[in-house]
């Protein structure tokens, strides 16, 4: 019996979604318009269907692996559910449609001083443009040439209309419940933008983690060598939600920032506190002169652990750990530690890499991997093409009952890069060297590690 059912769900954090050209070009007046860009920003149903199809996928990889047998069952199960195209095209076992949206509000979220007429809380800075990598407006010669992309407001809201056979609905909802635990939707989704929340979520189908996706994956395939992509498979897949909750997704976000970050500059404001958002960002180190700190740095109040904050940055280097050779836009030193590819990052800076092959460790958090002020890019190519590599360390912001929020960090274990692919680096667009492939699991295990959060799937 075909059994409609509506699914409201919840912008959580800000989230990109827009059409096929998401920016408004600057230039000549009617060269481009800021009222297409706008209406070209929208909730739209593609996008929410493909990421329940990927989520299907990486619910049934976990199951009957990725080899050609599970990969064949794997194709013969999304045909089924979702439909499929080509010489055998099939319709999907259910119809959906978006049928509501409610509080939807466009801002841009990586700008204080905007000239598009949105707005941006002067907090939302401290996590937005790093997170939010490719969102902010772009300069050329120090002239304009793009504004920043248009995001849609955390407080939304959208509801999906589903026609579907009662038989349909288990796997359907399996796929639903693991994309707004795991997954996210727009750009940049994997760094917690784009987090949503299934607003009336059914109570009887009780605590995800705890016991319907142990359930659902049981003990998984058997896996002879890494999946071919990501699985929710206990031995290929690790989920810690941290404990500690912050009073809005600005304080979740920005600790993430934190977590992530690399060659960050760290200060002391005069009143030695972290506690305003604002205080982060190290372009603000101007109004309050930086002091000397010990050996590791106190860390900010909004960080996901005292051991992970900054990570990535050499915090081994006994030698000369700090480096107060930064300045701020007005001038001041502030403490500095060098990230862990620093030096090897300078052979090619310096233009010395050339028939060397140079060791990055941080490209194991996705490829390409720019040290833009460098004009070096690290670039992962098949033959003559450039691929890319999406981060295998993702995060997920939930929105609790009480208004707080938590941070979920979620690492994929799967093949790292296609068979014959390498890993090159260019200074000034030209290819320099070789890059070592990384040691990416142990790695980003101790990385997972550092975030303190309690394992809720994998091992």
């Amino acid at each position: 019996m075909l059994a409609p059912k509506k699914l409201t769900f919840e912008v959580v954090t800000p989230l990109y979604l827009g059409g096929v050209e998401p920016r408004q070009r600057a230039g000549p007046q009617g060269e481009d318009s800021p009222d297409r860009v706008q209406r070209d920003t929208r909730i739209r149903l593609r996008p929410i269907l493909s990421m329940w199809r990927m989520w299907h996928r990486a619910l049934m990889g976990a199951k009957v692996g990725t080899d050609n047998a599970g990969l064949k069952e794997i194709a013969d199960s999304e045909r089924r559910l979702f439909g499929g195209g080509g010489g055998n095209a099939t319709a999907g076992a259910f119809r959906a449609r978006l049928v509501e949206e409610s509080n939807v509000d466009l801002r841009t979220f990586t700008e204080r001083n905007l000239q598009t007429g949105g707005t941006a809380e002067p907090a939302h800075c401290c996590y937005s443009t790093y997170l939010g990598y490719g969102m902010a407006s772009r300069r050329e010669g120090g002239q304009l040439t793009e504004y920043p992309r248009w995001a849609i407001a955390p407080g939304a809201k959208f509801a999906v209309e589903v026609l579907a056979e009662d038989s349909t609905w288990p796997d359907l909802e399996m796929a639903i419940d693991t994309w707004v635990h795991c997954g996210g939707l727009g750009a940049r989704h994997r760094r917690g933008l784009g987090s949503i929340r299934w607003a009336d979520r059914p109570a009887e189908r009780g605590d995800f983690f705890g016991g319907v996706l142990t359930k659902h994956v049981g003990g998984g395939a058997s896996f002879s060598d890494e999946p071919a992509f990501e699985v929710l498979h206990p031995d290929w897949c690790r989920i810690a939600v941290v404990p500690m909750c912050f009073g809005s997704y600005v304080e979740a976000l920005t600790a993430i920032k934190n977590q992530l970050r690399i060659d960050a500059g760290k200060f002391v404001p005069k009143n030695g506190r972290f506690d305003q958002p604002d205080e982060i960002n190290c372009a603000n180190a101007a109004r309050s002169r930086p002091v000397r700190l010990p050996d590791p740095v106190t860390v900010p109040h909004f960080h996901l652990s005292g051991t992970g904050y900054g990570w990535r940055q050499r915090w081994d280097d006994k030698k000369n750990p700090w480096r107060l050779q930064k300045k701020t836009i007005a001038g001041r030193d502030f403490a500095f530690y060098w990230g862990r590819d620093h030096d090897q990052a300078q052979i090619v800076k310096g233009g010395r890499a050339t028939g060397r092959t140079i060791q990055l460790q941080n490209v194991s958090f996705g490829l390409p991997e720019a040290y833009s002020t460098w004009k070096v890019m690290i670039e992962a190519v098949l033959g003559d093409k450039e691929i890319r590599r999406p981060s295998p360390i993702s995060f997920r912001v939930y929105k609790l009952e009480d208004q707080k929020y938590q941070v979920a960090v979620l690492l994929f274990k799967s093949r790292f890069l296609p068979r014959g692919a390498a890993i090159k680096a260019k200074l000034h667009g030209r290819e320099q060297c070789d890059v070592a492939p990384p040691t990416v699991w142990r790695y980003l295990d101790n990385f997972f590690d550092a975030c303190n959060g309690t394992v809720v799937f994998g091992r």
